[in-house]
């Protein structure tokens, strides 16, 4: 029995194995962006009401409530997506490091370019912030009626 042709087998393996975590990474990067702009999409629609004068206060704040919850559960959605990405990211790298040492540096490694301003802050960062406040402004129906209930006397 040659002892190079398990060698070659555990390569190809690997290989096939590489190709599936990569895979993986494209997809949870690929669900990390595309799940806030479907949320937004659909807190617009909510928004519509609860910031509209057509509906009554009820109809309002239920959906500026839905609206929320919505918002809510899309960052933590965004922050799981997130996670999934950086362990896949990590366990190519360390593939990489182990099996393709004929790479000079990692393909899958962070990267933190040298950069100033706006570019030097952190994309998921930005949205992870945005997701969140726009998610809250879906309150601002429901703080509203409270408001307005209390100053007419009507709680």
């Amino acid at each position: 029995m040659d002892p190079k042709k398990p060698v070659k087998k555990k390569l190809k393996n690997i290989r096939v194995v590489y190709a599936a975590v990569a895979l993986r990474r494209a997809t949870h990067d690929q669900l990390l962006w595309q799940a806030p702009i479907i949320a937004f999409t659909a807190q617009a629609f909510l928004f519509n009401i609860a910031f509209g004068d057509g509906a009554n206060t009820f109809y309002r704040v239920f959906s500026g409530l839905l609206a929320t919850g919505l918002g809510l559960l899309s960052w933590q959605y965004f922050h799981r997506n997130s996670a999934f990405e950086l362990q896949t990211m990590k366990k190519l790298e360390k593939i990489e490091k182990e099996y393709f040492k004929d790479i000079p540096e990692p393909y899958h490694a962070k990267e933190n370019p040298e950069t100033e301003g706006l570019a030097s802050i952190s994309s998921k960062t930005v949205w992870s912030l945005a997701i969140l406040l726009i998610s809250l402004c879906g309150l601002v129906p429901l703080f509203e009626a409270i408001i307005s209930s209390i100053t007419k006397n009507t709680w």
